[in-house]
């Protein structure tokens, strides 16, 4: 007796392509989801930027004076205050200075601290411009960055407007107007 072949039953070669199709996309969403969602961690982690949002208390520091004193930030507290991040080899902050000059001499009296924080440079530099200009706000040396880092600072000069209670209410990179000065200090003073 011959014997016969048996078929067992199965899926149909179409079903068996179009699962297969089904998978091989499905492996594709998957990896497209995962390369995206790897950008994304590497796009936000690398964002410039303040770390800081409107609103948020900025983050203490202490950095010695042209003099050589220790100073801290919460030394203003209690205080509206313009930090000012700037480098003498810029030039949007030669530009800007005379303004913040005439806004701190202007504002000191309403209670107003202006104080500039010096990117990365040396004392003696920084002594030197700070005298050429007759700049007489006080001046902080951020000879390691540490406050550029701590603040997120992707370009000069950078303006943090900060209330009296240490909350963030306003940046601007890039050179400020003192009639900007002015308009963003004043809702500030009235906090």
């Amino acid at each position: 007796m011959a014997k016969r072949k048996v078929k067992v039953a199965g899926p149909s070669a179409a079903k068996r392509r179009s699962q297969r199709r089904f998978q091989f996309n499905y492996n594709y969403l998957i990896i497209a989801v995962l390369v995206l969602a790897f950008v994304g961690i590497l796009w936000t982690a690398s964002a410039p930027g303040p770390a800081l949002a409107g609103g948020k208390p900025v983050p203490d520091f202490t950095l010695r004076d042209l003099s050589g004193n220790l100073v801290s930030l919460s030394d203003f507290r209690g205080k509206p205050v313009l930090l000012n991040v700037w480098a003498s080899w810029c030039p949007s902050c030669r530009g800007e200075m005379s303004d913040l000059e005439a806004f701190y001499n202007e504002y000191s009296s309403q209670g107003v601290v202006v104080v500039g924080v010096n990117a990365s440079e040396d004392r003696g530099t920084v002594a030197s411009y700070v005298s050429r200009q007759g700049l007489t706000f006080p001046v902080l040396l951020d000879t390691d960055g540490k406050v550029g880092n701590m603040y997120r600072v992707d370009g000069l000069p950078a303006s943090f407007f900060i209330d009296k209670d240490g909350i963030l209410r306003a940046m601007r990179v890039g050179a400020i107007a003192k009639r900007d000065m002015i308009q963003l200090m004043s809702r500030l003073i009235q906090l």
